[in-house]
């Protein structure tokens, strides 16, 4: 009996004591279809048919190891397992035999062979057992006994041969004794291999991911800041503390988010951080930029004051001092629009000729003069007269002198009498009336007394003997004369004229009569034109 691992003669044992296999194990040769892989060491004198020898030996995925120690071995030991995919080893002994293509000859499907060839006389070293390939032989015998080699070939297994397993030498390992059990262990270890595989990716996935957040939360910030998305890149950054330059890219985002700000018109906020940022880069100047753009958004909203200080601050920023005269040009225009004429005008004037400024104090003096027209007509005639042709000015001059004259009906009066004679002269309606109202000569304040300084006593009678002064006033002279002359007619109790002639008198008259008979004195005074102005009597007791 041999061993169908080895291909020793092991006699009736039911073990190998070569190698040590449960024999009932070993019936590879009656199971064509089985995926192993086997070590087979046939002896013989001759081995002249290699062909034969592996023509019909595998059938399906097999790797055989086949070792030929004789130099004549008439039988194919697997001339009954040739069939499809294995892989054999064969060891050829003899160096005269056929070359292993030819072995390999009737072979029909993909089988890949390896064939050795050794010196017939040499002992079999540990290697040309294929313990390397042997998936059954022992994992720690340091050596095997010596092969005793047949003088004949030895006798190929009977294939159809059924052995039992017999129990394991100590320190072997068993191999399973089915397939079956074969392919679901080839097929667990895949399947844990490839689960590990992917549980150690994973676990290392999940690893690289952790370690590189602060990376991806980096390029993240970055990505957001070129896309100015400041605040939110500024969010991030901050979370990753002192990752590579976060504080610089941090301090980088505010300046460009405050310049963003400023263009938004968000000035407050802008302002605070620009502030804060010192001379970062050019945040100095870009405040300024956003005080100037702040303090024109307050000019625009009518914050005429605020916008003025702030232009102030600025200095020669940019056009700043010549828009702290334009904070005051638009609000000086805004109380002109609010009839603040007055409050409007004095503004105006502080411009020194700025923009239109010229203009619109003729406007505010304008509206001005049209509201005291009626109420302080001197007032409006002053500024009608300093407006000359502007609008209207010449009517409204007219209707304000008219009015004045109206106040002050005078004859005395010289500005009255002045506008008069303007207004007398230009026909204006009411002008002709008023002039001779007051300027048509009259005789006032008349009266008599006996002493010519006695300017209080007033007396009805006059004794016969005493003088009898006549008193009276001139009214209604023009100022630039102060006297218009008249004639007087004085006539006694018997109708007699004592005199009638009397020029060159002015505004106070006295007129003394020695020795009037007794009865009524009468004095009667003209103009020089001759109309009779007054008349006034006496009684001489």
């Amino acid at each position: 009996m041999f061993c169908g691992n080895c291909g020793k003669d092991i006699g009736d044992a039911k073990v190998c004591p070569f190698c040590n296999p449960d024999l009932g194990s070993q019936n590879s040769f009656n199971n064509p279809d089985e995926e192993d892989s086997r070590t087979v060491l046939l002896s013989g004198p001759s081995t002249s048919q290699p062909e034969a020898s592996l023509s019909g030996a595998v059938s399906d995925d097999d790797s055989h190891t086949v070792l030929l120690s004789g130099v004549d071995s008439q039988q194919d030991p697997f001339a009954s397992m040739n069939g499809d995919d294995d892989s054999h080893t064969v060891l050829f002994s003899d160096p005269s035999a056929a070359s292993p293509e030819g072995s390999l000859g009737g072979q029909s499907d993909d089988d890949s062979h390896t064939v050795l060839f050794s010196d017939p006389s040499a002992a079999a070293p540990e290697s040309s057992f294929g313990m390397n390939h042997n998936p059954y032989s022992a994992p720690s015998n340091p050596s095997y006994p010596p092969v005793n080699r047949p003088s004949q070939p030895a006798p190929v297994p009977n294939p159809s041969y059924q052995y039992q397993p017999a129990a394991p030498t100590p320190g072997f390992v068993v191999p399973p004794t089915g397939e079956p059990e074969k392919k679901k262990s080839k097929k667990g270890l895949i399947i844990g291999l490839v689960i590990g595989l992917v549980i150690l990716l994973a676990g290392g996935g999940v690893l690289a991911w952790i370690l590189t957040a602060p990376m991806r939360n980096y390029n993240k910030a970055m990505d957001l800041k070129d896309e100015g998305s400041y605040e939110e890149a500024i969010e991030i950054l901050t979370d990753l503390e002192d990752y590579e330059d976060a504080p610089e890219q941090i301090t980088d985002c505010r300046y460009l988010n405050a310049i963003v700000q400023i263009d938004e018109g968000n000035y407050e906020d802008a302002r605070t951080t620009l502030t804060e940022l010192g001379d970062y880069k050019e945040s100095k100047d870009q405040l300024d930029r956003c005080n100037y753009l702040d303090a024109k958004k307050m000019l625009e909203d009518g914050n005429y004051d605020d916008a003025k200080t702030a232009f102030k601050a600025l200095g020669t920023y940019e056009d700043s001092a010549e828009l702290v005269k334009e904070c005051d040009y638009q609000k000086a225009s805004k109380l002109l629009t609010d009839k603040k004429y007055t409050e409007a005008k004095k503004l105006f004037q502080s411009l020194n000729g700025y923009s239109k400024s010229k203009d619109k104090i003729k406007e505010c003096d304008y509206n001005i003069a049209k509201g005291k027209i009626e109420s302080s007509p001197a007032d409006a005639i002053d500024l009608l007269e300093d407006l000359g042709n502007y609008e209207d000015s010449k009517e409204l001059l007219k209707q304000a002198k008219m009015n004045y004259c109206k106040k002050n009906k005078d004859y005395k009066n010289s500005t009255t009498y002045k506008y008069l004679k303007e207004l007398k002269s230009a026909k204006y309606s009411g002008a002709e009336a008023l002039y001779n109202e007051l300027y048509t000569p009259k005789i006032v304040n008349v009266y008599w007394n006996t002493d010519s300084d006695d300017e209080t006593t007033k007396k009805t009678k006059i004794s016969e003997g005493d003088d009898a002064v006549l008193h009276f006033e001139l009214a209604n002279y023009t100022p630039d004369t102060y006297y218009f002359e008249v004639t007087c007619e004085v006539f006694a109790s018997n109708g007699v004229s004592l005199e009638k002639d009397m020029s060159g008198i002015y505004h106070r008259f006295v007129y003394t009569l020695t020795g009037a008979p007794k009865g009524e004195l009468k004095v009667v005074i003209y103009d020089k034109d001759g109309k009779k102005l007054h008349t006034a009597t006496v009684q001489i007791v």
